[in-house]
């Protein structure tokens, strides 16, 4: 009798944990699935309307929203910076390129 106690504790702590798992894990997961597809504009615009929706629906609480918030925007200005290198690096080469034509 003990053993069917406990084994039913058991699968209803189970259940609880995979339906209430996703309420908080949600937002976590959103901020790491952008860093792992490479991140582009598109996709933290995305993932800021979603958080954005999700605070006022009450999904997460203001300083997790605030804390997100502040993370999609610190990898936005991440990708900004390197695409305006990688910008600033072709525009380099293509003088460099220019420059020999004009010589030669």
């Amino acid at each position: 009798m003990l053993f069917i106690i406990i084994a039913c504790a058991l699968l209803v702590a189970a259940c609880l944990y995979f339906v209430i798992h996703p309420f908080f894990a949600k937002g976590m997961a959103a901020a790491a699935d952008v860093r792992e597809k490479g991140l582009d504009m598109e996709s933290v615009y995305e993932a800021v309307n979603e958080l954005e929706m999700d605070a006022l629906m009450g999904k997460i609480s203001r300083e997790d929203f605030d804390s997100m918030k502040e993370t999609y925007y610190r990898l936005a200005a991440q990708t900004v910076q390197q695409k305006t290198t990688v910008d600033e690096e072709i525009l380099a080469a293509l003088h460099t390129i220019r420059a020999g034509d004009k010589e030669g």
